[in-house]
């Protein structure tokens, strides 16, 4: 390990895999003792309004549903008597848990605003100070509120936790509530959905019944959301002493971390933070193209198993109290996924918040501004990360398989079709003791696109699975079209199985747009409008939702014809590109490109 300039380097391939490390690791168990999530009192909460101003607009309905699904929609055309029996209802009840949907910015202080200027006493009140909330990002930013509290109720906006969910698994391409149960699978069938004139126009009628039905499945998938979500926060009570729900539900997981380790050296100094320091990562790299007969090995748990196996851990950890919660986090989570295995939901919902745990171990040692960070543990867990990985690759080699993207804990590799198992059998036990591979999956076809040097565009591939196709990186982007989304997968599907159905289903498509008969639906993109964007501003304003597409005449549009030219040159150039990466001989004995006639131009 030395230092260059500012920056850690370590050799990793001088690293012993196979060395025992002679650090005794401490035995430590929790103390505390949780009752299950599924016995807390809980408030599930929504309201609609006829506007967005609490000082002028009213609110017209509030939904409150309780942890049995008892649902009460209060809704009255005296305001002031509606709020009253609401407040009452949540003061009465005193719920361990208030849960709503983007509650925080909107639904609370809208509440407390009206109950202000109708003299109605509430229990809440909003902190002076704004929370940033960076591993829940919206549009690329993260997430700024400012909390709201009630004493002995815990306030958590499910919201946040919809968003630092997707911030890793990527499921989402809108994080509206309904769009949220839907993608999650929470909610298996679209339901009831009005929009805010629909609502206005429909109270305006005195027809209140489609509101209130409205604002039921609103509640329900606010509970089906939280119920999916909030376990997970819920229990990692267990390991992280002294915080709320409320408070674990937007601190960061080396907060989390920091606090734990605090709390085994009780009455001691503790260690101020190191400096940052640069140092190298995981082991990356890709090779573009569409491979064929494809694995995915990885080892479970990668850098706290290395951790564990070489005994590295925060220096300033005198005692190694960090790694005796780490080992008994793994070991706990290996019980309680056999228990979750046989139907125990409650066992799944701990193995879930360890989980959390585990895997942001590593991630700690590397914090900025935590007292038991320690970058040169960090340098020195990546290089061992690395130094696997490059044992996983030469022997996926020495078997007979071609490793074709590699990723930090895991490798991609084709291979002769029949030879997947014993591959990974040889792999496996290459291992050193300790490291524990998996073969995550088996499948058809995998397609990694180009970067800009022509090797494999890491962390970017589409996974084509005898059970349906797995996404990452480019290929989720949100702010695109249907189009742009669902082409590339579909053209791919189709070239997979006979190159020349995938040229059939462009020539299609391209016909669609040709003869203005390809719906707006597929070319639309929905999104907010960013500051200082100027060729939106037509549609609305700075931060509004927008729904739009190319139209005829150049400009943005949300309705009326779209621009034919536009949508086929973007069709042909999303062909080109794929054609580019998977079959250069069919991309360049071709010919649809074309220029249509005059009459054909949109």
């Amino acid at each position: 390990m030395k230092h260059v300039g500012d920056r850690l380097l370590i050799d990793a391939d001088a690293l012993d895999l196979d060395i025992e490390s002679t650090r005794k690791i401490p035995r430590w168990q929790p103390n505390v003792d949780l009752p299950d999530y599924s016995s807390l009192s809980k408030i599930y909460l929504d309201i609609e309004t006829l506007g967005l101003d609490p000082k002028t607009d009213r609110v017209i309905a509030i939904g409150l549903r309780n942890e049995r699904r008892k649902t009460v929609i209060h809704s009255d055309r005296n305001e002031a008597e509606m709020l009253r029996q609401a407040i009452d209802q949540i003061v009465n009840k005193k719920p361990k848990l208030l849960l709503g949907y983007n509650s925080i910015p909107f639904d609370l202080p809208f509440l407390i605003e009206r109950c202000r200027q109708h003299n109605i006493a509430t229990p809440f009140r909003i902190s002076d100070h704004q929370t940033t909330l960076r591993s829940g990002l919206i549009n690329g930013r993260p997430m700024r509120f400012n909390a709201v509290f009630a004493n002995g109720i815990d306030i958590v906006d499910v919201l946040h936790q919809v968003a630092i969910h997707d911030n890793v698994v990527r499921k989402l391409s809108r994080y509206s509530l309904k769009e949220a149960a839907l993608q999650l699978g929470l909610r298996k069938e679209p339901r009831l959905e009005l929009n805010y004139k629909e609502i206005a126009e429909l109270w305006a009628k005195g027809d209140h019944e489609p509101i209130k039905e409205y604002l039921g499945y609103d509640l329900e998938d606010t509970e089906l959301l939280a119920d999916y979500l909030m376990p997970s926060v819920y229990y990692q009570q267990i390991f992280v002493p002294g915080l709320s729900v409320q408070s674990l539900a937007t601190t960061g997981n080396g907060k989390k971390w920091q606090l734990a380790i605090e709390a085994q050296y009780p009455n001691q100094p503790l260690p101020e933070p190191s400096e940052p320091v640069d140092f190298q990562g995981g082991l990356t790299a890709g090779v573009a193209g569409l491979h064929r007969n494809v694995s995915k090995v990885d080892v479970a748990s990668l850098y706290p198993s290395i951790m564990l196996k070489y005994g590295i851990g925060s220096e300033k950890d005198k005692d190694d109290k960090m790694l005796g919660i780490l080992d008994y986090l793994l070991t706990e989570r290996l019980r309680l996924k056999k228990l979750a295995k046989s139907g125990d939901r409650e066992a799944d919902q701990k193995q879930g918040a360890l989980k959390i745990l585990i895997n942001s171990a590593y991630g700690f040692l590397g914090t900025t501004g935590v007292g038991f960070n320690d970058y040169c543990a960090a340098a020195l867990v990546t290089a061992y990360g690395r130094a696997i990985a490059t044992r996983m690759i030469e022997s996926i080699e020495a078997a007979g398989g071609t490793p074709i993207e590699v990723d930090t804990d895991g490798v991609m590799f084709k291979c002769p079709p029949g030879t997947n198992d014993s591959i990974f059998e040889h792999v496996s036990s290459a291992m050193p003791e300790g490291i524990n591979l998996e073969h995550e999956w088996q499948a058809q076809a995998v397609f990694i696109p180009k970067a800009n040097d022509g090797t494999g565009l890491c962390k970017n591939y589409a996974v084509f699975l005898p059970d349906g196709i797995k996404l990452t990186g480019q290929f989720r982007k949100r702010d695109r079209s249907q189009l742009e989304r669902g082409y590339p997968i579909e053209y791919l599907k189709q070239y997979i199985n006979d190159p020349e159905k995938a040229e059939s289903y462009h020539e299609a498509l391209l016909k669609e747009i040709e003869t203005g008969s390809l719906p707006t639906s597929t070319i639309a993109i929905t999104r907010k409008i960013r500051r200082g964007e100027k060729v939106l501003l037509e549609l609305g304003s700075e931060g509004d939702i927008v729904t739009y597409y190319n139209g005829k005449n150049g400009s943005f549009v949300s309705q009326g014809d779209y621009s034919r030219q536009f949508y086929r040159e973007l069709l042909q150039e999303m062909r080109s590109k794929l054609l580019s990466t998977v079959d250069r001989k069919l991309l360049e004995s071709t010919h649809l490109n074309t220029p249509p006639t005059q009459n054909q131009q949109g």
